[in-house]
């Protein structure tokens, strides 16, 4: 290359480097920033799904329109669930039963699909006169279900002031455990109960299933077995728990219509589709979420509103922002339930509806169980409050085994992934894209 051709090339490159005057008016460059794509468009989708159910909420105003809300969400329920299973003979046996004062515990088996067995304990009060109120009590994720301390306190408790309980494990927790280590009702998995959910929450997704079904229907026929129990009066019927327990009680609020009153303790009351979104949301134990739900409209407190306009109290961890859930979630419960509320309110019924939060950590405390007892007398039994428990001393684990050996397994029971192999071969596959609510289906 000469001098002369280089001296040449190099001013007539910098000469179309040059910005000319047109191009100085226009528009800067902007870069995209990569690392913002996938959480930007996340929070453009929670932020659609926000606006579309808040429109509905906000028609809430008469009884009409509530009512076709209610039907809505227990039909949206069901089909983002997978499906209504049908009733099936319950196959109930007491394996065993031990009296302490005031009350008598049998302990139960029955299936709530064809051999897919559950244990629990009925708590019967010995010193009132039948029928009783009814209570379903929801475990929250111990991994030894119907047999943690406080749930016990709570079912103790309860059958002391005149409840008829009926306490059980959920899948995967205390005698239900599938992945069992060298103690049977103890898991191997090492999230335990949570990941006794979601390791076969995961694997039904694969066709269409979920473990919102298998849970939410669990709780059905668990209320099936206290509702026809000869000592409890069918009409006044409820259900509480704790943490997972509460929220499997909003599970049940969506699709059962027979409850009377309901207590949601530190229950998982934060929608996914909030203000504030922060990408990946308030994600949680596989029960917890529901696939395809944002386009619809559709969120967990939705879950509440067929309960409406019957008693229902909630008792939230003001501590579980940080840790068990997402720091938007006593934001997004509080607005949430003053939206509910001014439901209940327009229809005449703004007393039946609380919020009691607790100071302490996330757990079903002293505070909480107070609480539960008596939203359950006032609006059940039309009693006066108590002051104090009544005297309580949870049993060890063994002496609530329903089951041989501690496991269900002994029963020959199915478990989730042998029912899901079952209706696989039953079902044609789930078509994927539509399951994803994809639109290019």
């Amino acid at each position: 290359m000469t001098r002369r051709f280089f001296v040449s090339w190099t001013a007539a490159t910098l000469a179309a480097a040059r910005p000319s005057t047109s191009q100085t008016s226009r528009e800067p460059l902007v870069y995209r920033d990569y690392s913002r794509i996938l959480p930007d468009y996340l929070r453009s989708l929670a932020a659609r799904a926000y606006n579309l159910r808040n429109r509905e909420i906000a028609r809430l105003t008469t009884p009409e329109a509530l009512r076709a809300r209610q039907r809505w969400v227990t039909e949206t329920f069901w089909k983002l669930a997978g499906g209504k299973p049908e009733r099936t003979p319950l196959n109930a046996r007491v394996t065993g039963s031990f009296d302490r004062q005031g009350y008598r515990v049998e302990k139960i088996v029955y299936e709530t699909q064809p051999g897919f067995h559950v244990s629990a304990n009925l708590y019967i009060p010995t010193t009132a006169s039948a029928p009783f109120p009814g209570v379903l009590f929801q475990m929250g994720h111990a991994s030894n279900g119907k047999a943690w301390d406080s749930y016990q306190r709570c079912c103790q408790g309860l059958v002391r002031l005149g409840f008829l309980v009926l306490a059980f494990d959920p899948m995967g927790q205390g005698e239900r455990t599938y992945y069992p280590g060298p103690n049977p009702s103890r898991s191997r998995l090492p999230g335990g109960a949570d990941d006794e959910h979601t390791v076969p929450g995961k694997q039904m997704l694969l066709i269409g299933d979920s473990s919102v079904r298998l849970q939410a229907w669990d709780a059905v026929r668990s209320l099936d077995y206290l509702a026809s129990h000869p000592m409890v009066d069918p009409k006044r019927l409820a259900s509480t728990g704790t943490s997972g327990g509460g929220t499997n009680t909003m599970l049940l609020a969506a699709v059962d219509g027979r409850l009377a009153a309901a207590a949601v303790a530190c229950g998982n009351t934060e929608n996914i589709a909030c203000r504030n979104f922060n990408p990946p949301g308030a994600t949680d134990d596989a029960e917890q979420n529901f696939a395809g739900s944002a386009p619809l409209g559709f969120d967990r407190w939705d879950l509440l509103y067929p309960m409406a306009t019957k008693p229902l109290l909630f008792v939230p961890s003001a501590k579980d922002f940080a840790g068990t859930y997402s720091p938007n979630y006593i934001a997004s419960g509080l607005e949430e339930f003053a939206k509910l509320q001014r439901v209940y309110a327009a229809l005449g019924h703004a007393d039946r509806i609380a919020w009691e939060d607790s100071p302490l950590p996330h757990n079903l405390a002293y505070g909480s169980r107070i609480a539960i007892y008596n939203w359950f007398l006032r609006w059940l039994k039309h009693e006066k409050p108590v002051n104090e428990e009544p005297e309580v001393a949870p049993e060890k684990d063994e002496v609530l085994f329903a089951a041989k050996g501690s496991t269900v397994l002994t029963f020959g029971s199915e478990t989730p992934l042998t029912m899901l192999r079952k209706r696989h071969i039953e079902r044609t596959p789930a078509n994927l894209p539509l399951l994803l609510s994809l639109d290019d289906v």
